[in-house]
């Protein structure tokens, strides 16, 4: 009963036709800039492979039970007395909300110009955009997960509810950071397929380990309950 009511709930995402598995540059101690390097390479080889839709990276999977924490200040708002400021996040790179089958409510997704040379940006979901602007329009507004004086995050974009941690939980603010701005050394491999993503799993793993051999690739997962 619990597995029925389960595959009845919306995680606001597309479950079907998903594979992630992760990939941790940290365990040979490889440099951040050749990690950064790894992690393009495998994005952009990834997506000429048959049988794949869309390609992207994360810091976190779908419902990972250990999920970023950061203590986030809203610009121009006072926390209430005792008011838990501390929200989870995910790093993410371009096309993740277009792997993912997360639509945007309002606004745009990130692109490559969102590095570290750009303004820095974020994310929200529709629960935090409820929470801190309800009358509001929120793109343009700033963030921080640093410090109340910055720096600051721009608003970008809202994206529709989702499930972070369990398909049970309730709606929860939650936002995005561009990993091309905040890199995230071990990270996980977002794919759509076109067709059965458990047959994609030896062609993604062969074209990794053609970039890389050293990487360490775990926790291989299709998207279905």
């Amino acid at each position: 009963r619990s597995l029925r009511n389960a595959q009845s709930i919306d995680p606001g995402f597309e479950m079907d036709h998903l594979l992630t598995m992760k990939l941790d540059t940290t365990v040979g101690g490889m440099e951040a800039s050749k990690a950064e390097t790894f992690y393009k390479n495998v994005v952009e080889q990834t997506r000429n492979l048959p049988g794949v839709k869309s390609v992207s990276m994360a810091s976190s999977g779908p419902l990972e039970l250990i999920s970023g924490l950061r203590t986030v200040y809203i610009e121009g708002y006072v926390p209430r007395p005792g008011e838990d400021m501390n929200y989870s996040f995910n790093i993410v790179a371009p096309e993740y909300f277009q792997t993912m089958g997360i639509p945007l409510v309002q606004g745009r997704e990130f692109t490559e110009a969102d590095n570290k040379k750009g303004q820095q940006v974020a994310i929200i979901n529709e629960t935090m955009a409820r929470t801190f602007w309800p009358n509001e329009n929120p793109i343009g507004k700033r963030i921080s997960d640093q410090s109340p004086t910055g720096p600051f995050l721009v608003v970008v974009g809202v994206a529709k509810e989702s499930k972070y941690l369990t398909l049970g939980e309730a709606p929860r603010p939650y936002y995005y950071i561009p990993i091309l701005q905040d890199f995230f050394p071990s990270a996980r491999l977002h794919i759509r397929t076109v067709g059965d993503p458990q047959s994609l799993v030896t062609s993604v793993r062969n074209q990794v380990r053609s970039i890389d051999a050293t990487v360490p690739i775990s926790n291989v997962q299709t998207g279905e309950i």
